[in-house]
């Protein structure tokens, strides 16, 4: 054997990767170990995340699409129902009269009870076709419709043209759809239905 000459020593042999990563670390594991599990938490918190955020984009949509139909209705009805049908309506509703009739109209008041009849008739269009749902019309103009296709149904038969039935079908859906809505109701309590007058509603002839 060789004698080490002075000021070299026997060289210790390098430690490889693996024994480097096979140290002891935390609780005993090794060092690759503790790697692994902290990989596997960090892509779960990972998901998570991700799934969090995914679910929040959702809701926000889900919330600017309901403010987006919230205006457009609010444009609708503030487009079918300007200040002079609001006026029309209660006079009609509040008239004592259980029926109008046009020869006790004068050409102005004709015009004004016309207009309000095109009114709900797009209502109940709108209805119809469910651009509108029933929680989102009838607790705002329901009772009113089912009171004034009372009274006009009769004025309505005799002044619009017969070769144009859905001018008075649309505003008759809307008024039976209103009842039917308010029958369920009145069970379950109507403070949500504007007006709503539970005698007089049992006493309506549609």
């Amino acid at each position: 054997f060789f004698q080490a000459e002075d000021g070299i020593r026997d060289s210790v042999a390098s430690r490889g990767r693996g024994d480097v990563y096979k140290r002891q670390g935390i609780n005993g594991m090794s060092d690759l170990d503790l790697a692994r599990i902290v990989g596997g938490w960090a892509t779960l918190v990972t998901c998570i995340m991700v799934a969090l955020g995914s679910l929040f984009a959702l809701y926000q949509l889900r919330i600017s699409a309901k403010a987006r139909r919230l205006q457009v209705l609010v444009s609708i009805y503030d487009h079918l129902r300007p200040q002079e049908i609001v006026e029309t309506e209660q006079q009609l509703i509040h008239d004592p009269s259980d029926e109008i009739k046009a020869d006790s109209l004068t050409e102005n008041e004709i015009r004004k009870v016309n207009n309000l009849i095109y009114s709900y008739q797009r209502l109940g269009y709108f209805l119809y076709q469910g651009l509108v749902s029933e929680q989102e019309l009838i607790p705002m103009v329901g009772w009113e419709s089912m009171v004034l296709w009372s009274k006009l149904k009769n004025y309505i038969y005799e002044q619009l043209r017969a070769d144009v039935p859905h001018a008075r079908a649309h505003f008759e859906y809307l008024a039976l759809r209103s009842r039917k809505y308010m029958s369920k109701k009145l069970d379950n309590g109507t403070k949500d239905i504007t007006n709503f007058d539970p005698e007089k509603f049992r006493s309506l002839d549609l």
